[in-house]
């Protein structure tokens, strides 16, 4: 939405084009109600993944991302936009919850961090490519075409993903739950470089023992491991995976993406210019993930967590300090504001690139 936020089209469509206080609302509020609409759908994905299994779950979410995808593309007003921004968001959350799951289950115990590290290298290389799609889209003669193809692009990989999703191997553990257990050893067998039969054995009886242990507590349900109390602390794990998460965003990366162009903007840089130091940045941030991929399973991710944490927190005091600055001098000395202005983009790209290689793979949830 980075540059969608900035087309002369889209704000009069969206009605937050008056210049008033309220037009930064309005859209600040659509950004937004995607990430609401995320939450959802990462609940429902909860109370039926194990039921239905996690290919179906996929093909779920890409149902709604579809509707969601056509909806945005489409919208005529800011009413209409706002339900397609909730319904993507139901899509994306249950892409975004499911996927490294099922990525955890399938992979070698050893490879678990390096598996969703790729994973979200992928994602976020999609995302860079989107971003200098829309850069693209936005030099063209037409705004209207700028800002809706992008959002109805998305619809052809979510199709994609949705026909060819049944051909994937469906989750070891799942399987075992459900008592179709030749068919989950034999996509263990599938799914390891070495398959040794007596390893591949071993790997399965540790499924079937974890099993038979959960079966034992009394948080059977998705809603009772929220609410119920048990011996194997169920409550605590899933508060501890879920409060990590939330703390995953409030370091503020989703504000820099969705508003990149405007930040590198109040740090003195033109138009176009904040444009093309955006989606710099967002290579950048692609390109902090191979660092993550080597250190999620050879640093840990405790430290990764307190490593990234830290120098975060710094370059953001610094980069606090430096955009005071600029504000500061704008009057008075034009040419230190572009030297601090230089500093506040040399933050913000090592921010991300800070959170990119230690917080963004910090997928704590299958280890607890």
């Amino acid at each position: 939405m980075s540059q969608v936020n900035t087309n002369k089209d889209y704000l009069r469509v969206m009605g937050a084009a008056s210049g008033s206080k309220r037009d930064s609302a309005a859209v600040g509020g659509i950004v937004s109600l995607w990430f609401g609409g995320f939450a959802i759908g990462a609940l429902m994905v909860g109370s039926y993944a194990d039921w239905v299994g996690r290919l179906k779950t996929v093909q779920l979410g890409c149902l709604w991302g579809l509707v969601g995808a056509a909806l945005q593309a489409s919208a005529q007003n800011i009413t209409w936009m706002t339900c397609a921004r909730v319904i993507g968001g139901i899509g994306c959350g249950h892409l975004n919850t499911v996927v490294p799951i099922w990525t955890s289950e399938l992979a070698d115990a050893t490879m678990r961090g390096a598996f969703v590290a790729v994973e979200f290298t992928l994602a976020l290389t999609a995302s860079t490519l989107v971003y200098w799609m829309e850069y693209g889209c936005s030099k063209t003669q037409s705004e209207a075409f700028a800002w809706r193809f992008p959002l109805g692009f998305q619809a052809i990989f979510i199709l994609l993903l949705m026909i060819t999703i049944p051909f994937y191997p469906e989750s070891p553990r799942h399987l075992a739950k459900q008592g179709k257990l030749e068919e989950a050893q034999e996509i263990l067998s599938q799914c390891r470089i070495n398959p040794e039969p007596e390893q591949i054995e071993q790997e399965m009886q540790g499924i079937l023992a974890a099993l038979r242990l959960e079966a034992t507590s009394s948080a059977q349900s998705y809603w009772s491991m929220l609410f119920t109390k048990d011996r194997f602390h169920t409550r605590r794990r899933i508060m501890l995976a879920g409060g990590i998460q939330v703390l995953q965003k409030f370091t503020g990366i989703d504000f820099i993406a969705a508003y990149a162009p405007e930040m590198f903007s109040l740090a003195g840089y033109s138009s176009n210019k904040s444009a093309l130091l955006a989606g710099g940045n967002f290579i950048s941030y692609t390109a902090s993930l191979a660092a993550a991929i080597y250190l999620a399973d050879h640093f840990g991710r405790r430290k990764m967590m307190l490593t990234g944490s830290s120098a975060m927190g710094i370059l953001l005091v610094i980069g606090g300090v430096l955009a005071h600055e600029v504000t500061k001098s704008k009057s008075m000395d034009p040419g230190k504001t572009q030297q601090y202005g230089a500093g506040v983009a040399a933050i913000l790209y090592l921010y991300t690139f800070a959170y990119g290689s230690t917080w963004l793979t910090t997928w704590y949830d299958d280890r607890l």
